[in-house]
């Protein structure tokens, strides 16, 4: 025997098996879910650990590291290059003044050396701070409760940039980009502007073009897989690092918010996703996604276990934990 709970009413009923929840509606019109265990059901999250599970780098990862081994490729040439100079000079003076030919060449090693390096510096600037910035709302996304699951890095379509956090949970769907910009920022509804030579300049890329995309790519990408969208809303949500910025006329089809208070507006929302359906979407998403962080019942004998994700039929036992 298990239960049908109305989570709406906060309310159960005794159920021979999961057919008889199916037929029938609670008393305030809202259908049930069955549970074999009330409780199952009602345990807190302190009988859960949130886990990280990865496919491999995200793409901010990927090139924010390639630029840092780039860079540290450069510094060695640049000292290797100081130590041939130096040698050359020293052996000049105390053995043969014929090891000055070193010194030339231990000149263009630190040039060139010197040279790639602030090349570097400048091209993986962006890609460090953006890594940064999606590992500070990664850390803030994490306290949500376990009901929440996390993608980090997908990729829906092979033409289309990487969506960086989609958020899936009783509260709804939501996108979410990360920017850290520095500087001082202006936003008025769709448009963006940064301040520079004593004024507010207008920004063309904006962020507010790419999370409205992401959504309605999101979006579209659920109806093509039969997931019903009638009155399911997609929240988009620009995590703004940089604190410098002010918005002069809310927009319309996102938000942008502080890193630490996303979870808070997403724990908020006033929409409602039924378990049903964030299973369905969590199972269509995940091969998309880079990591997915998820919640699972630890297991008092061994550190944890995987019952959840055998129930949930997830693709995630083969990922690496971070």
């Amino acid at each position: 025997m298990g239960y049908m709970i109305c989570e709406e009413c906060n309310v159960y009923y005794e159920a021979e098996d999961e057919s008889e929840a199916e037929d029938f509606l609670c008393e305030c019109g809202n259908q049930l879910i069955y549970v074999e265990s009330l409780e199952d059901y009602y345990e807190t999250d302190d009988d859960y650990i949130r886990e990280r599970m990865s496919n491999g780098l995200t793409h901010t990862e990927y090139h924010a590291l390639k630029h840092l081994a780039e860079k540290r490729e450069a510094s060695k040439l640049f000292f290797t290059g100081l130590f041939i100079t130096s040698a050359g000079l020293i052996l000049a003076i105390f053995i043969h003044f014929i090891f000055l030919i070193l010194v030339p060449l231990g000149a263009v090693s630190v040039l060139y050396g010197d040279h790639r390096k602030r090349i570097k510096d400048v091209e993986g600037y962006s890609w460090i701070r953006g890594l940064k910035g999606e590992k500070t709302v990664f850390k803030y996304l994490e306290t949500l409760p376990k009901e929440y699951f996390i993608f980090n890095d997908v990729k829906l379509y092979e033409n289309k940039g990487n969506i960086d956090h989609i958020v899936v949970g009783p509260k709804g769907i939501f996108v979410i980009e990360t920017k850290n910009y520095s500087g001082r920022y202006c936003i008025k509804g769709n448009k963006w502007f940064y301040y520079k030579d004593g004024e507010y300049k207008k920004l063309y890329r904006t962020p507010a073009s790419q999370i409205i995309t992401n959504a309605v790519d999101l979006k579209e990408f659920l109806v093509i897989n039969g997931i019903p969208v009638s009155g399911l809303w997609v929240g988009a949500i620009v995590a703004f690092i940089n604190n410098d910025f002010r918005v002069i006329e809310k927009p319309k089809l996102y938000k942008v918010l502080l890193p630490k208070t996303v979870p808070k507006f997403i724990l908020n929302s006033k929409r409602k996703l039924d378990r049903k359906l964030i299973n369905r979407i969590v199972l269509l998403l995940e091969p998309y996604s880079t990591d997915i962080s998820v919640s699972h019942k630890i297991d008092k004998k061994s550190e944890c276990n995987t019952h959840f994700f055998k129930r949930l039929n997830l693709g995630i036992l083969h990922r690496n934990h971070k």
